[in-house]
């Protein structure tokens, strides 16, 4: 259950526990509409998004991992994921509609750690 909405402890990081959580979001994501969605988490000492699992997938199951930098070829969609102690965001030049799923996993570490 390591990559799940829940807190998950997943390793040390510098001698301090590594927390894992993931996000996701059908949201429209465009040019003018930056994406916004609040995670929650308390006490932040350090956070980053982890490209290696955060990614967009659309209904027909086709998938691309963030950074995108370009969709089909068309450098004008890419799409970009960035987190600070409030929010993920998630910008394209682009568009990516509803139809695609956003997974943004975060990987921190806390201050009361």
């Amino acid at each position: 259950n390591t990559f799940s909405e829940d807190e998950v402890i997943v390793g040390i990081w510098f001698g301090k526990p590594l927390y894992r959580k993931t996000l996701s979001s059908t949201e429209l994501v465009n040019s003018t509409t930056i994406l916004g969605i609040p995670h929650g988490i308390d006490n932040i000492d350090k956070i980053w998004v982890d490209n290696s699992t955060s990614y967009l997938l659309s209904v027909t199951g086709v998938s691309y991992s963030f950074p995108v930098i370009g969709y089909g070829g068309n450098i004008t969609d890419k799409a970009y994921a960035y987190t600070d102690k409030t929010n993920v965001y998630v910008y394209s030049n682009g568009g990516w509609n509803t139809g695609w799923l956003k997974v943004i996993t975060l990987l921190y570490t806390k201050t009361t750690d």
